[in-house]
């Protein structure tokens, strides 16, 4: 009688302490380089939006222009808040007037019947945006804007303190910093958007935040 045939064993081999170290460090790679990435994607997403919003912002203060004899919004007891006067006829949405940046509760509705730090109080408009309205655009103006007559490089509205470094300004004026001491969108006299680093704010023209009238 022969002896039994020597059989393999074919049952599955499991992972060994080593393959799964090398496995979980390789995993561990992949994640350290796709979160930057998303982060970068997600960041420039809602930069387009902050952006869009100022383009919308411009077509609604040139739809009120139109029907104001020229003249943009101006609300004389908190001339910062002076775009809350398209709100609702001309925009609809109180999100328009926020950045998606900002850190502040998101509001309900624009209220302008209060002024001074309570604009941006619970119950104020909390808008993420500063502006400069006080111009009449219909015809030749006098009024001079950090020394300089209204053209289509005027700075329209921009993010608020958009011009403060990391660090910089008071622990209210960081909070209405929507991006993190990275700088600001700006909307121009012209219709168009543009990021300005916080280090080249000043060479913008909107140096003296929140507007030029202070």
């Amino acid at each position: 009688m022969s002896p039994p045939a020597f059989t393999r064993d074919r049952s599955p081999r499991g992972f060994t302490l080593i393959e799964l170290m090398v496995v979980t460090a390789i995993i561990g790679i992949l994640v350290g380089l796709l979160i930057p990435a998303v982060h970068k994607t997600r960041s420039m997403a809602l930069n387009r939006a902050c952006q869009n919003n100022l383009r919308v912002l411009f077509h609604a203060l040139s739809l009120y222009a139109e029907e104001h004899d020229g003249r943009f919004p101006f609300y004389e007891p908190e001339p910062a808040a002076s775009a809350g006067l398209l709100y609702p006829v001309y925009v609809d949405n109180p999100d328009v007037f926020r950045c998606p940046f900002d850190r502040t509760p998101a509001p309900t509705a624009i209220d302008l019947s209060l002024t001074g730090p309570d604009v941006h109080g619970p119950n104020g408009p909390k808008m993420s945006y500063d502006s400069y309205l006080e111009m009449d655009i219909a015809q030749e103006s006098d009024k001079l804007i950090d020394g300089q007559h209204p053209n289509s490089r005027t700075p329209l509205m921009w993010d608020w303190y958009g011009g403060l470094e990391a660090g910089e300004g008071t622990p209210a004026q960081r909070a209405l910093n929507n991006h993190q001491g990275r700088g600001g969108n700006v909307l121009y006299m012209g219709g168009n958007v543009r990021w300005v680093p916080a280090a080249a704010w000043s060479r913008s023209g909107i140096d003296r935040i929140p507007g030029f009238a202070d």
